[in-house]
């Protein structure tokens, strides 16, 4: 069912303000009745669709990155490859939504509550622990849910079959019969969550925090669970089969892990708590990075030929003069990251975001100026940037030869001096 006109406004108000038009205005859509609408490939970023009805409406390829759908009814949504990320989910009841290949990094699917005052008719927004958000027998193969923040999440009979989930917290949810063959569970906090019945098989929980958990029923056949977390887990009614332990996980770094977690402190706090991750020039390919989060990180001249650093967020990140050639960077956020003179040879960047970032004042507001990527002298012969999103990015002087840029966004990007001799571009 197509939109109503009063619908289509507000949406086409919406479309404005995020291209900062004239007449445009942020779509606000609260607890209003969008069930069943067709909002495919809507451009939503931002929107508020606080406490709206979503049910069996057809959001796939939308971007919703950023929006407010704190309480919002999705029920049989149809949710296939949509942005949902760092979108507001609090709340939100998902229950046997398809959500095949979404973006869910860094939603918020936490706790929250959604009141309606009597007799004014206003709306009163509250982030206390009654209503969890759900995800009951949702399809999220696939789907990227990394730094996700799902406390409590409700997941029972949940499909997400190589879904990545590294570093997400789903710490006390209920993943009941859940389906997570393959998935990537790489330092996911699971503390205290239900996985009874759960089908674990060849599932990546290195690194994960399995503290009190509930894996009666489950099974682990060939999962890695190298340096898991396993107190207080009892294991006796767990189909293990053959799981993988530290003999046969990756070298690891002795301090590592506890530099990223004190870096993400660092992150979260805005350099108030934790600590800067500054590694200049160390060798640290054989870590798995897959997922962490590195923003701000100082990796000038790291050596990470071949890591895997696919959905990392390495936002404002120095990794000038790094050793890059080779890695997994699929769907990394790179956005303002100095990559100068770095060598990206034969890197794997598809879906990789490398754009600039606003400036923002010390009191949080934003400046209307913005610091791109750099990339200006890099080495990125063969690299494949297929759909990476480049908008604004330096790339002068740097060596794109052979470089695949089909599909990639390269509006505004600086090609001053820069070797495209056999690159594929659109």
């Amino acid at each position: 069912m197509n939109p109503s006109p009063e619908i289509e406004a507000v949406l086409d108000r919406h479309g404005k303000w995020l291209k900062n038009r004239p007449g445009g205005l942020r779509g606000d859509l609260t607890l209003k009745n969008l069930a069943s609408l067709n909002l495919v490939g809507g451009q939503l970023s931002r929107i508020k669709l606080t406490g709206a009805d979503l049910r069996k409406a057809d959001l796939s390829n939308a971007d919703l990155s950023e929006a407010d759908l704190f309480g919002a009814i999705l029920v049989h949504a149809k949710l296939l490859g949509t942005n949902f990320s760092k979108a507001d989910l609090r709340g939100a009841n998902l229950r046997r939504a398809a959500m095949t290949n979404a973006n869910l990094l860094g939603a918020d699917l936490s706790p929250g509550v959604l009141m309606q005052s009597q007799g004014s008719g206003e709306t009163a927004f509250a982030g206390t622990g009654e209503v969890n958000a759900s995800l009951e027998e949702a399809r999220l193969i696939n789907a990227n849910l990394c730094h996700a923040t799902m406390r409590q999440i409700q997941m029972k009979r949940a499909y997400l079959n190589g879904a990545k989930l590294n570093f997400a917290d789903l710490s006390d949810g209920d993943l009941t019969q859940a389906t997570l063959i393959r998935a990537q569970l790489r330092n996911t906090d699971l503390s205290g969550a239900d996985l009874s019945g759960a089908n674990l098989k060849g599932a990546d929980l290195q690194g994960a925090n399995l503290t009190g958990a509930n894996l009666t029923g489950a099974t682990l056949a060939n999962a890695n669970l190298a340096g898991a977390i396993l107190k207080d887990v009892d294991l006796s009614q767990t189909d293990m089969g053959k799981h993988r332990g530290p003999a046969d996980n990756e070298k690891q770094s002795d301090d590592i892990q506890p530099k990223i977690e004190a870096h993400l402190k660092w992150v979260i706090s805005g350099g108030q708590e934790g600590l800067r991750l500054e590694m200049p020039r160390q060798d640290i390919k054989h870590i798995n990075l897959s997922g962490a989060n590195l923003s701000g990180a100082d990796l000038q001249g790291a050596i990470l030929n071949g890591v895997n650093l696919s959905q990392a967020l390495l936002m404002m990140a120095d990794l000038s003069d790094a050793d890059l050639s080779h890695a997994n960077m699929r769907d990394a956020s790179l956005n303002g990251a100095n990559l100068k003179n770095a060598d990206l040879s034969g890197a794997k960047l598809m879906g990789a975001t490398l754009e600039a970032v606003e400036l923002k004042s010390k009191d949080g507001q934003p400046t209307g100026r913005y610091w791109p990527a750099n990339l200006s002298g890099a080495k990125l012969v063969k690299a494949d940037l297929r759909r990476a999103r480049l908008q604004g990015a330096n790339l002068a002087n740097a060596d794109l030869r052979d470089a695949d840029l089909r599909d990639a966004d390269l509006r505004d990007v600086n090609f001053d001096g820069a070797d495209m001799r056999g690159a594929m571009i659109d």
